[in-house]
């Protein structure tokens, strides 16, 4: 109960967890912080959630993207409409800040701040266009309205008089407002740059001539009466002048002197100014340094003009100055402790910002592996779930539901692991007797394929001795070569269009080298004349080749997928090394030699007595020596020999001028592997010598031979027999009475006659009566006339009185019919011999030898037996040799077909040695065969049935007895008579049936 506490206890705390994440990112949603609305939601296991939660869930994302995009958007237009401000494309700001101030993803500051603008710029729009309609339509009058006039002119700048023309006022304006604006906005950039102009001017007439500066600066603000600068520097000229109250006893040195103090002050006033704006605005030591410098320039201006100024004024200005240095290092110094304590706060702020995020993310972590682990367990992962429980205790060893679950996580493990072992035994089990009854299937083709033979085709593609001898593009283009075409008409075409239209055909890259082809007298023009129909690619190419290379023999090599065409002496040139594994190939393939189910005396076989019951393997007849393993010793060839056999046989067909030069070709024999070094053409031969190698080794010959024994019979027996006794008192005292006569009882009744065995030897019929009556056996077929066969009518009766009459009636007539059907069959190569034994052995007593011996100090002997023991074998017996002709529709067959049967017939000796009184009795057996062989060479057809050989044999027996004379009278010979019919017929039948069995055509036949 305890874990499922736990769990549950777990996914509450995982569910706030995933409620409190998806109300924050609600709540960012609805702040419009998108961004990182986006990755809270992110963060949060939709499975801890509520239907509504969910739902909530689903609806936020599905939105959040959308805000982005759009808050972008709206970004965008507000950061563009303010630059279109700046440039004074009012009617383009006016549209990005309305489209800034209609967006719903901007803060609502930044949409009252567009709509703010909105207005302004309505607001200006509207005051430029009523400013545009109070205008003077003529340009002229616009421009001198815009020029002010502050004072009265002087003489010289008084324009000369000209006489006053009437103004008419034009029917329609020759401005448009908007040019009226512009003039406008024009002529008071024209004034601004005016008023420039004379502010520097007046600078520089200030040391000199402070009235004439004076006079300027007032020019510049009657044109801009807002310019700051030119009131500042109206008011420090005014008091260079001073004022009409000072005293006119000034002379000019001393005016010349205060001029110089004044621009001193002005001066120490400026730098001071400028290490105060410096100062407030510092935010950096660099800032602070710069106040301090332009505090230090003021003092160096002060030590400049010291002369200038009295002591007392001179130490005023010079504490001023150093005050203001004292400031500013003060200044810097606290910026400095509050630059140290914000580091430090800082530092402790990102310390413990960093803290709790490792915790938070610790205890995310932990959770979201909790969860793991729980799904897991749901799922009935142990081993993952236990895992994750792990991965929380290494982050937290103190976890008491991490480590509770481990125990109980590993408990499971063993019993689902046991549980697992328990259900692999029993599947494997089950697959144990599926495959015992597929083993028992009676396959009755030849040969049979796997289903999956295609999907083992296909994965041993890669595999197979030809694989890396050339790559996928040279195969590819080598099964393009053996594409038929089905006309080739050129007359006088020339060389290069042919190989064109082959490169049409086929679709492959061909190369042909020229240069090769011109040293040989062929070129490009040179015509070809070749009429062919249904052939391959590659008949047509070497057909065309040999067309035009009549003075030198062409021919061509496949490498990397391209068709190269040249003469052979180049080609020649040209050598490649490759490895071809013939280990399939040296495979020595024995020569199997049958055994014989016989019996043959010793002296026979040159012992000196006695009977070989074993299987003798003795015949010369099939070719060749025997050995006792069956095996042909002689024509073994060792593997070193089948290896040098087959680099002569590549040496003496492919090229044999070729091997002579041993620089540059050459082969060599490694672990059943030749590396062979040659021409690109002569390798291809190699490979092509090698396939027809192989396709002749791949065809086996199942051969079947059939023993087939039909035996019938038919028996027809009929009989009465009558019997009188004339005042017997004993029925065994009747004289002459037949030694089969039934002794009949006072009682009366009789037993059945029991028929016996009639083998055609005579019989004494003794009396007319009282004989058992049997047809008797044939020896041959079935014996159906022997006295087993039961009778089918049987009728007996017996009449007691002083005349005693005994009768007995039999009728029977049998029909018997048996085949016995006995094919052995065997597979073997081509040309190979072998043979096929199902044999029983039995071992019995052959020769035995009683030695006698006396025992010391007593008055007895010791007898010991020494035996000897032989097999006899029974059963059958195929051994054959086997060859398919060279069209593979016939096969030549050397057969020894042999089915043998027999018994032990066993007797008893008895013998003893006179002179010491010992007497012995002993049984012996003798081994009586009977064998059924044929040994024939014939031709049968693939799949045809020959009849080697047969017996036929038949006997019958036809036996008529009776009372003589009485047995000749018609009707009566009936009750004086008995006659039995017995026929039997046997038919030995011995068959041949070989099937050739080509691999490939099999493969073809299975899977088309």
């Amino acid at each position: 109960m305890s874990v499922f506490t736990l769990t549950a206890f777990g996914q509450d705390k995982e569910a706030d967890v995933a409620k409190a994440l998806l109300e924050k990112g609600v709540a960012q949603y609805k702040a419009l912080d998108f961004r990182q609305a986006k990755a809270t939601l992110l963060k949060v296991n939709a499975q801890m959630l509520s239907d509504q939660g969910k739902k909530t869930l689903n609806e936020h994302l599905g939105k959040v993207d959308t805000g982005i995009r759009g808050q972008a958007a709206a970004k965008e237009a507000l950061a563009s409409a303010q630059e279109a401000l700046k440039a004074n494309k009012l009617t383009k700001a006016k549209q990005l800040f309305a489209k800034a101030a209609a967006s719903q993803y901007l803060s609502p500051a930044n949409r009252s701040t567009a709509s703010r603008q909105v207005a302004l710029i309505t607001r200006k729009q509207q005051a430029v266009a009523l400013a545009a309609k109070a205008q003077p339509k003529v340009p002229a009058v616009l421009a001198a309205a815009a020029v002010p006039t502050p004072r009265a002119p002087r003489a010289e700048d008084k324009p000369k008089a000209t006489p006053t023309q009437p103004v008419t006022r034009p029917t329609k304006p020759v401005t448009r407002p908007k040019d009226a604006v512009q003039r406008m906005l024009d002529a008071v950039a024209a004034r601004q740059v005016k008023a420039r102009e004379l502010l520097a001017a007046g600078k520089a007439a200030l040391s000199a001539e402070p009235a004439k500066a004076a006079e300027l600066f007032r020019k510049a603000l009657e044109l801009v009466p807002d310019l700051a600068e030119a009131k500042k520097q109206l008011k420090f000229a005014e008091g260079l002048l001073g004022s009409d109250k000072e005293p006119a006893a000034v002379t000019r040195l001393e005016q010349r002197r205060l001029i110089a103090r004044k621009r001193a002050d002005l001066e120490i006033d400026k730098a001071l100014g400028n290490s105060n704006e410096i100062l407030a605005r510092a935010k950096k030591p660099e800032d602070f340094q710069a106040s301090a410098n332009a505090a230090q320039v003021a003092m160096d201006i002060l030590a400049t003009n010291k002369e200038l100024y009295t002591p007392k004024g001179y130490r005023d200005k010079r504490a001023l100055i150093e005050n203001q240095l004292k400031f500013a290092a003060m200044k810097q110094a606290e910026w400095e402790r509050k630059l140290a304590r914000d580091q430090m706060e800082e530092k402790r702020r990102m310390e413990h910002e960093r803290i709790a995020r490792q915790q938070q993310q610790k205890q995310l972590k932990i959770a979201t592996l909790t969860g793991r682990a729980k799904a897991s367990m749901a799922g009935r992962r142990f081993e993952q779930a236990l895992q994750e429980v792990e991965r929380v205790l290494s982050l937290d060893p103190k976890n008491r539901w991490a480590a509770e679950q481990k125990e109980t996580l590993a408990q499971f493990i063993i019993l689902m692991s046991e549980k697992d072992a328990v259900k692999t035994r029993n599947v494997q089990t089950q697959h144990v007797l599926v495959d015992l009854k597929r083993s028992e299937i009676p396959w009755w083709k030849e040969l049979t394929y796997p289903r999956d033979w295609r999907d083992i085709t296909s994965r041993r593609t890669k595999y197979e001795v030809t694989a890396g001898l050339e790559t996928e593009q040279d195969r590819r283009v080598r099964m393009r070569l053996k594409e038929t075409i089905r006309e080739l008409n050129f007359d006088d075409i020339e060389l290069k269009d042919v190989i064109q239209f082959l490169r049409d055909v086929s679709g492959v890259n061909i190369y042909v080298k020229w240069s090769a082809l011109a040293a040989a007298g062929i070129t490009k023009a040179t015509t070809v004349n070749v009429h062919l129909q249904e052939v391959t690619l590659e008949k047509a190419l070497r057909v065309i080749l040999e067309d035009v290379g009549a003075a030198a023999p062409l021919g061509y090599v496949v490498d990397s997928g391209v068709i190269s065409i040249s003469t052979k002496d180049d080609l020649a040139t040209k050598t490649t090394t490759r490895v071809y594994d013939i280990r399939d190939l040296i495979v020595r393939i024995p020569e199997f030699i049958g055994p014989r189910l016989d019996l043959r005396r010793q002296g026979e076989l040159g012992d000196e007595q006695g009977l070989d019951g074993d299987l003798d393997r003795g015949d010369v007849r099939l070719g060749g020596a025997d050995d006792r393993d069956g095996v042909r010793r002689e024509e073994e060839i060792t593997k070193e020999e089948m290896i040098t056999n087959i680099v002569d046989l590549f040496k003496a067909t492919i090229a044999p001028d070729s091997w002579q030069n041993v620089n540059e070709v050459g082969i060599t024999e490694m672990h059943g592997q030749l590396v062979i070094t040659q021409t690109a053409a002569n390798h291809e031969k190699i490979v092509d010598l090698l396939g027809q190698l192989r396709e002749a080794r791949a065809i086996v010959i199942s051969i079947e031979t059939r023993f087939i024994s039909v035996q019938s019979g038919f028996m027809e027996k009929i009989g009465f027999e009558f019997d009188v006794v004339l005042n017997p008192t004993i029925p065994s005292d009747f004289p002459h009475a037949h030694e089969n006569f039934k002794h009949f009882s006072g009682a009366g009744g009789t037993n059945p006659l029991t028929l016996g065995s009639a083998t055609g030897a005579a019989h004494n019929l003794g009396d007319l009566v009282n004989w058992a009556h049997t047809v008797g056996g044939s020896a041959i077929g079935m014996d159906i006339g022997v006295a087993t066969t039961p009778t089918a009518l049987n009728i007996s009766g017996a009449f007691l009185d002083d005349i005693q009459v005994n009768f007995l009636i039999q009728a029977t007539q049998a029909h018997g019919l048996s085949r016995i059907l006995t094919a052995p069959r065997v597979t073997l190569f081509n040309g190979q011999r072998a043979y096929v034994a199902v044999t029983r052995q039995q071992t019995y007593v052959s020769e035995f030898e009683l030695t006698t011996s006396p025992v010391e100090g007593a008055d007895a002997v010791r007898q010991e037996v020494n035996i000897d023991t032989e097999v006899m074998s029974t059963g059958t017996m195929l051994d054959v040799e086997a060859t398919i002709s060279g069209d593979r529709r016939y096969v030549t067959l050397t057969l020894r077909p042999q089915v043998s049967t027999g018994d032990l017939t066993q007797f008893v000796i008895t013998g003893g040695d006179p002179e010491n009184g010992t007497e012995f009795e002993t049984t012996m057996s003798l081994p009586d065969i009977t064998v059924s062989e044929v040994e024939t060479s014939v031709s049968v057809p693939d799949g045809g049935t020959l009849l080697l050989g047969g017996l036929k044999r038949a006997a019958e027996t036809d036996r008529e007895i009776g009372v003589p004379l009485l047995s000749k009278v018609p009707i009566l010979n009936r009750l004086f008579s008995n006659r039995g019919l017995a026929r039997d017929d046997e038919t030995l039948l011995i068959l041949v049936t070989p099937k050739i069995i080509i691999q490939r055509e099999q493969e073809e036949l299975n899977f088309p």
